[in-house]
């Protein structure tokens, strides 16, 4: 491990940064970074872009009208976009043709202010609650199908899902269009993005509407002392990988509260001052499925090979190999019915002491996560070599339990969550010396019983700690946690329901209010958040014209009035009558109990129409929330 005299301080800005730090420092420590495929990936595509559509040509206008094109036309479907194409085609046909010698004015465009048009509501924000939430999660479009978008958003949207929670991801780009449908929600996620106008906007609306805003990531980037350790950022220019980091620093500074893959960056976003809660990769239903179909066409090989897999992914991991090199060179040469199997962006060049082994060893392409399976099935030991340096030990143990769901065992490095993972010599084994992996290896290798039990050992943790079922367990309880001391900061008792009151319009024939919103005010009064939600109609233009009108009227009104709109998540969701009834009844998984109100003289045991929803009074039933006797449990 290398030391981390620095590692709970502070870091500067860019700007400070490179008034501390001299180029020739920084140059050095960035020379130590090994070379890195995701990295330099990007740069040779921006390398091969500016070669062929150099700025200012016809060639870079054409390949920003085409990208915006297939951006079109991915979002809103073929149809759309023939249409609007052909539109854009036909309207310089339908133009009235200009004469040679008159003069084309430039116009000049004001510019378009940044209108957020949230709903239509007034008397305060919408108070989140445990036990019903929204999740919105935003993350980079360039990174919409990469593992780590995968495994820190759309594998927590399907487990949450199990929990009946909505989620719903976003591209940063879309941002300023669907900014109100953002703010729709209780909590919103944040997920490996980076500082920049969208996101200042946004994270400014959703403080000004008092809904928490989380961080998440799953790679320790977000300081810039960091830049040594990090493989990936030796491609860059000194300054480029600079600015990575604080862009990545600054939108976590943004937020409020933090989650990560490993209990090394939670602290670490601790000591940042974050609210910080631990959310560990999961597995999703259909890599499940995929991996138990390649357990059940796996066919133990006749040839009596053992294979050993390193699934390095891009070329980010040459340092990290290194680590396992000089045991694999000499297992190499001790055992001839070894073989290496070597899927990703590796370059092997590095490495000459496998130069006379070459016929033992095979390299595949980088596999799609749904191709994973099957080439993890062909495989018998798993490694997973890494320097033990602070970035290392931010990483998930992702490539253990994509492992062990194919009951095939890993022998890893002692990082942190490894070895929380691992149980040596029972699920897998650990190794820190050469001679530890080679040890390791040769066992693993000669005894094929023991192997197969630590893979099925393997294969049982896995099932217990990384499905779905888990991560959604694991999810709830940190987004729970998050709305607790997010309504503890904004003051609001712990008893406190959310109480969203549906009322129909007076002016489209619903009887007379008074009496439901009296009992709003006193549910308002006993410490709840109540929300009077109108049905928009004539009378009353806005949310606000209906408040002042229940004051001029009758009483101040001391709880919130919203006019039309997405019903907000709640607690309770109370019907006043038949129409309501029914848009209740469409809206009952944004509440974690849905009732109709009735008057104490009727006498009716169900609710109109035979809607089944559950009947109380004005008040006898109500009384019991005024006088805070309703416990509701939590549910998932």
């Amino acid at each position: 491990m290398q030391p981390e005299e620095n590692m709970n301080h502070h870091q500067p800005s860019l700007g400070m940064s490179q008034n501390k730090v001299d180029d020739g420092q920084l140059a050095a420590r960035l020379a130590a970074i090994e070379a890195s495929s995701a990295w330099a990936l990007a740069r040779r595509l921006s390398q091969l872009r500016q070669r062929l559509a150099p700025e200012g040509s016809w060639r870079l206008a054409g390949f920003r009208l085409a990208m915006r094109g297939l951006r079109l036309w991915w979002r809103e479907g073929t149809r759309t976009f023939s249409r609007r194409a052909v539109g854009k085609l036909m309207r310089p046909l339908c133009r009235p043709p200009t004469p040679l010698n008159a003069t084309c004015p430039t116009p000049t465009l004001p510019p378009r202010p940044c209108v957020v048009h949230g709903p239509d509501r007034t008397g305060g924000a919408s108070v989140p609650t445990e036990r019903k939430f929204r999740i919105a999660f935003i993350g980079p479009s360039a990174a919409c199908e990469a593992q780590s978008m995968r495994y820190r958003a759309h594998n927590v949207i399907a487990a949450l899902a199990l929990a009946k929670r909505e989620a719903d991801f976003l591209t940063q780009e879309e941002i300023p269009a669907r900014l109100p449908f953002i703010l729709s929600h209780d909590l919103i996620v944040l997920v490996r993005m980076t500082d920049n106008e969208n996101v200042a906007a946004l994270v400014e609306a959703a403080q000004t509407r008092e809904i928490p805003v989380v961080y998440d990531i799953d790679d320790y980037l977000f300081e810039p002392w960091i830049l040594p350790y990090v493989e990936a950022f030796r491609s860059l220019r000194q300054e480029d990988a600079v600015r990575a980091t604080d862009l990545l620093g600054a939108c976590l500074k943004r937020c409020d509260y933090f989650t990560g893959s490993t209990p090394y960056l939670a602290e670490k976003a601790e000591a940042l001052g974050k609210k910080s809660f631990v959310l560990h990769n999961g597995l999703n239903a259909t890599q499940i499925h995929l991996s138990r179909q390649a357990l059940e066409q796996r066919v133990t090989a006749p040839d009596g090979l053992v294979r050993l897999g390193y699934f390095s992914g891009t070329r980010t991991h040459q340092a990290d190999f290194r680590i396992v090199y000089p045991a694999l060179m000499t297992l190499l040469r001790d055992a001839p019915n070894v073989r290496l199997m070597v899927v990703g962006d590796l370059d092997l060049d590095e490495f000459p002491g496998l130069a006379p082994f070459a016929e033992h060893i095979e390299i595949l392409p980088l596999r799609n996560w749904r191709e994973l399976p099957a080439a993890i099935a062909g495989i018998d030991i798993n490694l997973i070599p890494l320097e033990l340096t602070p970035f290392n030990e931010g990483k998930s143990n992702l490539k253990y339990f994509e492992a062990g769901l194919l009951k095939v065992p890993s022998i890893a490095s002692p990082t942190r969550i490894l070895r929380e993972s691992i149980t040596h010599e029972h699920n897998g084994l650990l190794a820190r010396t050469t001679e530890e992996w080679y040890d390791g290896l040769q066992s693993l290798v000669a005894r094929t019983d023991w192997r197969q039990r630590l893979g099925q050992n393997a294969f049982d943790h896995v099932l217990r700690h990384y499905a779905p079922a888990t991560t959604s367990a694991e999810a709830m309880e940190a987004y729970r946690q998050i709305i607790r001391i997010h309504r503890a900061k904004r003051g609001i008792a712990e008893h406190a329901l959310n109480i969203v009151i549906l009322l129909r319009g007076r002016e489209s024939g619903a009887e007379e209010p008074r009496t439901i919103l009296q009992r709003a005010n006193e549910l308002a009064i006993a410490g709840h958040a109540v929300t009077v939600l109108a049905s928009p109609g004539e009378e009353f233009a806005s949310a606000a014209a209906l408040k002042q009108s229940i004051a001029e009227s009758w009483f101040e009104p001391l709880f919130a009035v919203q006019r039309g709109g997405e019903i907000p998540c709640c607690d309770v969701l109370m019907a006043t009558d038949a129409r309501t009834v029914e848009t209740a009844t469409a809206n009952e998984h944004r509440a974690h109990l849905v009732v109709a109100l009735i008057a104490d003289d009727d006498s009716a045991t169900s609710t109109p129409d035979g809607a089944s929803l559950p009947v109380i009074r004005q008040s006898r039933d109500l009384d019991s929330l005024l006088l805070g006797d309703v416990r509701l449990p939590l549910v998932a």
